[in-house]
């Protein structure tokens, strides 16, 4: 835009001074459309990386942080952005100057990067890891390295991995995890699907739970604890009524957890009282 401008200009009458007037006009117009079109992460990690002061810092976290209107203007941007987001991009400007290697165009950006700055991003995304992120994004950050390099997870972190998960009611990434451990032995650990159990229940998809407590090749108490607790809270009173009565049957006694559990997410369920004649809790 800028080039066919200055042959136009050339070839025009305009004056040496109208030409720049022109030009400088069109190069700040170019800039600001730059700018506007740069991920609003990355100018916020711009303005982070001004402020000297360690309060100062941290308020403006928390105001980008916080919700609200975005505006967008010559001087002055309201941008907001999540936790997650913006630790994600401080994170990838850091592993491409780490891990860049011999010969790459990243690698020669990175002879171009300031120390200071890189220092200032490490603060940063401490800042934020510490301050603002739950913990369950860091179980599932540590799973995501452990499998980029290679290494095969225990039975715990993939049962860290999925309690996070279940907290976090991310199904996506829940489903994802499972796919993994399909591939693995830990398929067969108790407390993994006890772990699956749970997730799936959290999210709301107790057919999938269903499906995984049925393959279980054995259970404990935390597996009918969480198939139960799963029908519950979703709302399927009778099936959670009926597994209690199974796994009394089975010889597993129905702790005061399970029991308080289904009696508070199902007081208004109406059980029949031919069900409840063919089967008795016995409850000590």
């Amino acid at each position: 835009m800028i080039t066919k401008a200055w042959s136009a200009a050339k070839e025009s009458n305009m004056a040496k001074d109208e030409v720049n007037d022109v030009l400088y006009h069109l190069c700040m117009t170019a800039k600001g459309n730059l700018q506007r079109n740069m991920p609003k992460e990355v100018r916020i990690l711009k303005y982070l990386l001004t402020i000297e002061d360690p309060e100062e810092r941290m308020c403006a976290l928390k105001d980008a942080f916080t919700p609200g209107e975005e505006l967008e203007g010559k001087d002055v941007d309201c941008l907001y952005t999540t936790p997650e987001h913006l630790h994600t991009w401080i994170k990838m400007v850091l592993d491409a100057y780490h891990f860049s290697r011999e010969g790459t165009l990243i690698k020669e950006a990175r002879d171009l990067m300031n120390p200071k700055i890189i220092q200032k991003l490490e603060e940063l995304k401490k800042l934020v890891q510490d301050n603002f992120i739950p913990h369950e994004y860091e179980a599932l950050g540590f799973l995501k390295e452990m499998l980029g390099e290679g290494v095969d997870p225990n039975p715990f972190t993939y049962s860290s991995a999925l309690r996070a998960c279940a907290k976090l009611e991310d199904i996506q990434q829940g489903r994802l995890i499972h796919s993994s451990i399909n591939k693995t032995p830990a398929l067969s650990n108790v407390f993994v699907g006890s772990s699956l159990i749970n997730m799936y229940a959290r999210c709301g998809y107790v057919l999938e739970a269903t499906q995984v407590f049925d393959s279980m090749p054995e259970r404990n108490l935390v597996s009918w604890k969480a198939m139960i607790v799963g029908y519950a809270k979703n709302g399927l009173c009778g099936e959670a009524l009926k597994l209690m009565y199974r796994m009394q049957a089975e010889g597993i006694e129905v702790d005061d957890y399970i029991l308080a559990t289904v009696i508070c997410a199902c007081g208004d369920f109406e059980w029949s009282i031919e069900a409840s004649s063919e089967h008795c809790l016995y409850l000590s």
